[in-house]
């Protein structure tokens, strides 16, 4: 019964991990698409 609770905790945890990890990466991307667009075009 203790395991079951332990694995569901652990699923609802990745669950709303994901998103988050996925929105920062995006926001990671975003940062340096954004620096290297920035060194190009601003000489």
């Amino acid at each position: 019964m203790k395991a079951l609770i332990v694995n569901m905790v652990v699923a609802v945890l990745l669950l709303l991990a994901a998103p988050i990890f996925l929105i920062w990466s995006g926001v990671m991307l975003l940062l340096v698409v954004w620096a290297v667009l920035a060194k190009l075009f601003g000489r």
